[in-house]
């Protein structure tokens, strides 16, 4: 069971990876395992609840997977949909708690203690593709700290940022659009030359948030040969 999305600003990769799958796991396609992938738009467990037509795509998938002789309430699906909810609050919870956790570590020796914030797609949470890059890192003697950990320093970062950004160019253009070097533009909202993919402007924001801590440094994962990440990556280098 794995949803897919609409991929609008999103990564195709993660909005289709169910569909990666599917054509290329021999298993899949000899008819072993099936692949159940309801089209979703919301891919934040929390967005999906308040959209009526998320929630019947998803009841009608989970319903195919029931034997017809145990079928599934629509009782049943929103007491399991209540009771995964609040268990990804909790996890979510556990994670920025482990976060804080790690950077406090940090911070109680920074003269010889270092931390790693981690930036990824959703599916590096696959062991496969993490290749063990955070247990190699706490090997190392530094904590490897997750973005979910530090999503709202992050936000804050990016928001002084971006105000910082404003006012230089108002001050310096009297606002309005302005030209890069890199050949794009941006209106002040945004770092660097302007994009409308999420995951971009997120691991710009958390560049922003590291570059305020001398103790963390920030380790960008990529995979599959993304082209918009070589261009994101070079962004968050300068």
């Amino acid at each position: 069971f794995m949803p897919s999305y609409e991929r609008g600003s999103r990564c195709p990769v993660s909005c289709w990876y169910a569909d990666a799958l599917a054509d290329n796991l021999g298993t899949v396609q000899g008819r072993r395992v099936a692949v159940v992938s309801p089209k979703l738009t919301a891919m934040s467990p929390f967005a999906l609840v308040s959209r009526d037509d998320d929630l019947k795509m998803l009841q009608r998938a989970v319903a195919g997977l029931a034997p017809t002789e145990a079928p599934v309430s629509p009782s049943d699906f929103s007491a399991a949909l209540h009771l995964g909810i609040e268990a990804q609050r909790s996890f979510e919870r556990q994670v920025m708690e482990a976060g804080r956790q790690a950077l406090a570590w940090v911070e109680a020796d920074s003269a010889h203690r270092h931390g790693i914030v981690l930036a990824g797609r959703p599916y590096h949470m696959d062991r496969a593709l993490l290749h063990g890059i955070d247990e190699v890192i706490c090997d190392l003697g530094m904590a490897a700290i997750p973005r979910m950990a530090v999503r709202d320093k992050v936000r804050e970062a990016r928001n002084q940022a971006q105000s910082r950004r404003r006012e230089r160019e108002a001050n310096l253009w009297g606002g309005g659009f302005i030209a890069t070097e890199e050949g794009g533009r941006t209106d002040g909202r945004g770092f660097g030359p302007q994009t409308d993919w999420k995951q971009a402007k997120h691991l710009v924001g958390t560049a922003q948030y590291v570059l305020t801590d001398p103790n963390l440094n920030l380790v960008a994962l990529r995979s599959f040969g993304c082209k918009l990440d070589d261009v994101t990556v070079e962004d968050v280098r300068d």
